[in-house]
């Protein structure tokens, strides 16, 4: 009977020992960040947030089955709750840094040309959606060579102080070249090829690969 007795109680142990373990798996998996949604139809559903795009929210419950809302169906609450974790996303996105380059403007035959050294180009965002520049970021001034090579005018740029950037953002530089060819004036716009931002150095510094411009009339 103690033989018995100690293998029921070692029986019961073990039971309480797997439910507890059972428990806590239960709890490891539950979604910390769970709240509850207003879903279609106004129904609600406890879930935690996934990701959101500019009109819809994915959600998870704790079964791991997903759902994406439209955001215009969901309450204001919703809609307040989400802007907030898309803003925590671009924070954890955001670097402040300087951005410099080379600049390489290739250029007509142009006789008796000139230009001033220093002149301006912009960083902006662009959007591949829509194939356009967005917003503009920072000036970005260019000092350019003295001397005209082989239709090429050479320059380096970079910002004046450190600025906010959004690491997962897509960027383009807008340039524009100012010069007067036998006393008449030339101006040059162009944007360069759309390209994501390398790391920044110790320094806290962006070094792009050199930005190309071409007008050959």
């Amino acid at each position: 009977m103690k033989h018995r007795s100690n293998i029921m109680k070692n029986g019961f142990s073990l039971g309480l020992v797997a439910s507890l373990m059972m428990t806590a798996c239960l709890m490891t998996i539950s979604p910390c960040s769970a709240r509850t949604w207003t879903g279609q139809g106004g129904q609600p559903i406890e879930a935690e947030y996934m990701s959101a795009t500019e009109d819809t929210v994915t959600i998870r419950r704790a079964d791991g089955q997903a759902f994406r809302l439209k955001l215009v169906e969901c309450s204001q609450e919703d809609r307040d709750f989400v802007a907030q974790k898309q803003a925590e996303v671009v924070a954890a996105n955001t670097i402040r840094a300087i951005v410099r380059g080379d600049v390489i403007w290739k250029l007509p035959s142009w006789r008796s040309m000139g230009w001033q050294t220093t002149q301006n180009s912009e960083l902006w965002t662009y959007d591949d959606k829509t194939a356009k520049p967005v917003a503009k970021v920072a000036d970005l001034p260019v000092t350019y060579d003295s001397n005209f090579r082989k239709n090429e005018l050479n320059g380096k740029f970079s910002t004046s102080a450190p600025v906010s950037l959004v690491k997962t953002d897509r960027f383009i530089i807008r340039g524009v070249f100012r010069g007067s060819v036998n006393q008449d004036e030339k101006s040059v716009e162009q944007y360069c090829a759309p390209f994501s931002l390398p790391p920044a150095d110790k320094n806290g510094v962006i070094e792009l690969h050199t930005v190309r411009f071409t007008r050959l009339k």
